[in-house]
């Protein structure tokens, strides 16, 4: 827990919530996953351009695009 914290939670169903805390360095960070089954709908929210704002980006994924280590 000393730079990144990384963590799941099924809320129910199939809903769930995987969030990243990362330090102060910027980092990419890689997590397979073994859902979806299907084609599922993913919320991305992260760092915007300053240290006060946020993105977010809607998409649809795969299970082979969470876990493409390519």
């Amino acid at each position: 827990m000393g730079n990144v914290v990384a963590f799941a939670r099924r809320n129910k169903g199939d809903t769930w919530w995987i969030g990243v805390v990362n330090g102060a360095d910027e980092r990419e960070i890689k997590i397979t996953l073994e859902f979806p089954n299907k084609k599922t709908k993913a919320s991305l929210i992260y760092d915007g351009v300053t240290n006060t704002s946020v993105d977010r980006r809607e998409q649809t994924v795969t299970k082979q695009e969470c876990n493409n280590t390519g």
